[in-house]
């Protein structure tokens, strides 16, 4: 363990103050946590019981099946956040660069939409600068719920469109890029297939 340990420290280390461009696709990710309290009459399924739709954000207690190997039976009473949001797929890369006292640049489009706002306040609540984030009118932002009775994810929902981004906005993004090269000691290319890393933006940015 210590042979490991030190090189991915030192690794850590080096991105304090570190300015790093983070280019790819900027999601919302959403967790629904409750306890499934029985299953249900209609189909083989978990019954899985959350707050109010008026109160979404209140906290919930439940009982959790305690993560044991020793078949110890009971359970453990907890107070958890029933629905929790963060910055997901390019979103996240940035938001651990910020975390390791970094200084991530966002490179992305999102839809000007509910999700999209979403992804803007969780990484400015979390330090990162949003404003080369384009928000195009004509993508929707993608956005990824996990439905989870501890400890098990039950089910994901993929709201989402992929569609390639368009050639204005490919051509704004590789300005952007070209405008912070020179500041940037890194840039992350975080690819999850949505449409905004093309063969023709990589290619662009790939000769400055």
């Amino acid at each position: 363990m210590k042979s490991g340990y030190h090189p991915l420290a030192q690794i850590v280390r080096r991105f304090r103050n570190r300015t790093v461009g983070v280019l790819g696709d900027f999601m919302l990710d959403e967790l629904l946590v409750g306890e499934a309290t029985r299953i249900s009459p209609e189909a083989p399924v978990p019954i899985l019981l959350l707050p109010p739709e008026d109160r979404p954000f209140d906290k919930l207690t439940v009982r959790l099946r305690p993560l044991s190997m020793s078949g110890a039976e009971g359970r453990v009473v907890s107070e958890v956040e029933p629905r929790q949001r963060f910055p997901g797929g390019a979103g996240n890369v940035a938001a651990n660069i910020r975390a390791l006292d970094g200084r991530p640049i966002p490179f992305g489009a999102i839809g000007r939409d509910e999700s999209g706002e979403n992804v803007r306040k969780l990484l400015g609540a979390r330090g990162v600068s949003c404003r080369t984030l384009i928000a195009d009118p004509r993508r929707a932002t993608p956005r990824k719920v996990r439905i989870v009775s501890h400890p098990h994810q039950l089910l994901r929902l993929d709201f989402e469109r992929p569609e390639r981004i368009s050639a204005a906005t490919e051509s704004k993004l590789a300005r952007q890029i070209s405008r912070a090269m020179n500041e940037l000691g890194a840039l992350v290319i975080s690819d999850y297939r949505k449409g905004t890393v093309t063969t023709e933006l990589v290619e662009r940015i790939s000769v400055q």
